[in-house]
């Protein structure tokens, strides 16, 4: 539905758990919030080329930099009709693009 509506040209989704995935040179790793943020940030590393981000949804804010990456970026947003808070949270891998 995503690439329908938002026609972003190139982008394509794998429903795939990540370790049964074995691509690199990704720009963007995006994951559900269902794993534990360090141990998917592991798992997306070696998909990633540098500089390349790694996107997951999760219910609190996540500052600590996962080795191998050189930012972490939390974005708070809430659901019309819920009050609770979620983020958006975004690594950036370490390296020359």
């Amino acid at each position: 539905e995503i690439i329908r509506e938002v026609r972003i040209p190139n982008f394509h989704i794998l429903a795939e758990r990540v370790e049964k995935v074995y691509l690199s040179h990704m720009d963007v790793v995006c994951c559900r919030a269902f794993g534990e943020f360090y141990r998917d940030a592991r798992l997306a590393y070696k998909m990633l080329k540098p500089q390349g981000h790694f996107i997951t949804f999760k219910t609190q804010i996540h500052t600590e930099i996962p080795e191998g990456y050189e930012k972490v970026e939390s974005h708070g947003y809430v659901l019309p009709g819920i009050s609770k808070k979620y983020y958006v949270i975004v690594a950036t891998k370490a390296g020359e693009a």
